[in-house]
């Protein structure tokens, strides 16, 4: 696979693109079927899946044009990558981890974890 580099932002960058826009019809490409995502709320870690917990959240969330996205870090090791977004949105930054594996030939998330904190600025 030739620019690997980018080929994985290009997968963080759809998901930003997604989440801002609202646009769950994005995720199949993006994430496997059995990706998850992890949480803690109220001092307890959750484990939720991405199909359908993120797609449901996508499609009841009005979309935010003034939100500020950006790939944060990428970091490959041969057949495997890990990435860090962040989205300021409504006065709170969501600040996502993702493990990502290339499977035939393509980038996908194989599970997300992530923190929501108050923008300060």
């Amino acid at each position: 696979m030739t620019n690997t580099k980018n080929t994985v932002q290009d997968v963080l960058h759809n998901y930003l693109t997604a989440m801002v826009q609202k646009d769950a019809a994005m995720m199949p490409n993006i994430f496997i079927p059995a990706a998850q995502m992890l949480l803690i709320k109220d001092g307890q870690m959750l484990q939720i899946p991405i199909f359908p917990g993120l797609t449901q959240y996508i499609q009841q969330t009005p979309e935010d044009k003034e939100a500020k996205t950006s790939i944060l870090s990428v970091d490959i090791t041969g057949n495997a990558a890990s990435g860090k977004v962040q989205v300021i949105s409504k006065g709170l930054v969501y600040t996502d981890y993702f493990n990502l594996l290339l499977i035939d030939n393509q980038w996908m998330i194989v599970n997300k974890t992530f923190s929501i904190t108050v923008a300060t600025n």
